[in-house]
């Protein structure tokens, strides 16, 4: 590995680190925490899950998850549904007052981005651009 390779893996490691700092605070402005906001944004953009499913999705267990869904159902933000196709199992799906909710985190999201955005030159959003996509491609495995 270069030098300047670690130099650079260095900055991007703090640069990330700070950048995920800041959007914590933003999210934790929305008050239902950033287990139930993080549980919200896969079901409205990933749609309804089991409880396992979503527990998978996130990265917890299921008792874990029991929890955060009992928060999410006694907020209206999501409710529980029997499955159509097999009566045993119980489908999590966001309610329209949800989505509205999530609707409104990633907009505080995209506020605070292109607040940062507006002021940069062409060529700097533009090399911005470059690095979400490669980032995106790193995360997805490319």
């Amino acid at each position: 590995m270069s030098s300047d390779n670690i130099e650079l893996a260095t900055v991007l490691n703090s640069a990330v680190t700070h950048l995920s700092r800041r959007i914590r605070r933003i999210d934790d402005a929305q008050d239902i925490g950033r287990a139930r906001l993080s549980a919200l944004s896969v079901l409205v953009f990933g749609g309804p899950r089991t409880l396992s499913e979503l527990a998978a999705d996130e990265m917890v267990s299921p008792a874990t998850m029991h929890h955060v869904v009992n928060g999410l159902v006694k907020l209206r933000l999501a409710t529980r549904r029997t499955d159509a196709d097999d009566k045993r199992k119980t489908r999590i799906e966001v309610t329209l007052r949800g989505r509205q909710y999530m609707e409104d985190a990633r907009q505080a999201r995209l506020d605070f981005y292109t607040a940062h955005l507006d002021k940069l030159s062409a060529k700097e959003r533009s090399a911005v651009a470059e690095f979400a996509r490669l980032a995106d491609d790193w995360v997805r495995g490319g």
